[in-house]
């Protein structure tokens, strides 16, 4: 619109950007040019260029997020001279790899070799890059096209205007890296595959589905052929993945409607209908998995268990993997369960054993024991002859009494 602006890169290595206008003259020899869209860290330039100063062959990879209108930017290390032998332009960071073909007079003994530019960090234009070769270089080839070295691009479709979108608006397509595709199907039976360029633009009011292209995705369908007016139930891959190109999955027959269509692993119908010989209606659910396997994508598929079918709503759709994850993450696993266990083990309070006083009669009368021992210990040594017993026997009883005596102040020092 009159609102952008255009970046225009030179084969001399300058670029500049300037706004829309009748007539605007940027300079000769232009490689590209492409609407400038400021702070965009995800348009990647790949240069490779002859340093007019010292004849080497320089490759770089860098962006341009943010410049002054009309005013002329060299890339190239020297301002005269320098020609750019190569250049791309990568809206996703995309790396390619190269063939550089040297001069035949170059001194160098391999004149022909491969480059990658996914070896070569993103910088800004004003760096002045790596050295490719130090000889004179004949022409530089694309030999494959590369992958994003960049993360996945978060992509939503906005259906108020039919055009996708990386500012969160709409219904959210999901993360897409460099080789991922969108797949659209269509109200007349027809799907088709796009790129998920920012400038793509949808026809939103023939458009039934859109979403990521998941190559290993069935597509579940029951649909009204034109001609016999049978009703068919068809499950098929997408086999046909070219780009931009519709291609129509029912009955080529004038009149042919699609009546639902799932990506679902288990999609299931309401249906109400008509029975022969009753006026009223009746109502069944059907999974589309249980009445067919996977099949071609060209086949016309099974007849429908019933007919006469006055509407048909899908009523199941699977349950994404957002909600899966979310759904798994408030489930607890089964050490998170040992451990919710164990903690509720460890903070319930264990009541401890109340110490059980000494029953103070049962000490009285310990004591007394004791005491009387004691006594008549003493009244024993001061006679050892008053029971009859021999020198040696008193001795020996001396000594059981004197041990026994020890143990029993213990014992009265202990409840003491």
């Amino acid at each position: 619109s009159d609102l952008d602006d255009i970046i225009a890169f030179r084969k001399d290595g300058k670029m500049m950007v300037v706004r829309i206008q009748d007539k605007v003259f940027v300079g000769k020899d232009i490689l590209y040019a492409g609407v400038f869209r400021k702070n965009d860290e995800r348009m990647v330039y790949n240069m490779a260029y002859v340093d007019g100063k010292s004849g080497r062959t320089i490759a770089k990879r860098f962006n341009v997020t943010s410049i002054t209108r009309d005013k002329e930017y060299n890339l190239a290390k020297s301002d005269k001279g320098s020609k750019v032998h190569y250049f791309t332009a990568n809206p996703n960071g995309e790396a390619e790899l190269i063939t550089v073909y040297l001069t035949a007079g170059a001194k160098a003994r391999k004149k022909v070799f491969d480059f990658d530019f996914a070896d070569l960090e993103i910088k800004g234009r004003g760096a002045g890059g790596n050295i490719l070769t130090k000889y004179p270089v004949r022409k530089i080839e694309l030999k494959a096209a590369g992958m994003s070295t960049l993360g996945g691009l978060d992509i939503w479709y906005d259906e108020t205007i039919g055009r996708l979108n990386a500012d969160q608006r709409g219904q959210h397509l999901g993360n897409f890296q460099a080789e991922d595709k969108i797949i659209c199907f269509y109200k007349d039976g027809q799907y088709e595959l796009t790129s998920f360029e920012l400038t793509n633009r949808y026809t939103d009011n023939s458009l039934l589905k859109i979403e990521k292209f998941n190559p290993d995705a069935g597509v579940s369908i029951v649909y009204q052929d034109g001609d016999s007016k049978v009703y068919y139930v068809k499950r098929f891959l997408i086999e046909a993945q070219s780009l931009n190109k519709p291609y129509k999955f029912i009955s080529e027959e004038k009149g042919s409607k699609l009546m639902v269509l799932s990506t679902a692993t288990e999609a299931k119908v309401e249906v109400n209908y008509k029975k022969k010989g009753e006026k009223t209606k009746s109502t069944s659910e059907f999974t589309l998995s249980e009445l067919i396997d996977i099949k071609g994508w060209k086949s016309t598929g099974n007849k429908f268990p019933v007919q006469s079918i006055t509407s048909m709503n899908l009523i199941e759709e699977e349950v994404k993997e957002e909600e899966k994850q979310t759904k798994a993450e408030e489930k607890p696993t089964e050490v998170e369960e040992e451990q919710i266990e164990v903690e509720s083990k460890e903070t319930t309070p264990v009541e401890e054993p109340k110490s059980k006083e000494p029953d103070q009669d049962f000490l009285q009368h310990l004591k007394e024991e004791v005491k009387k021992e004691v006594e008549s210990e003493k009244t024993d040594k001061a006679d050892p002859d008053k029971e009859g017993l021999d020198i040696g026997s008193s001795i020996e009883l001396d000594i059981k009494k004197k041990k026994n005596n020890e143990d029993s102040k213990d014992q009265l020092g202990l409840f003491e």
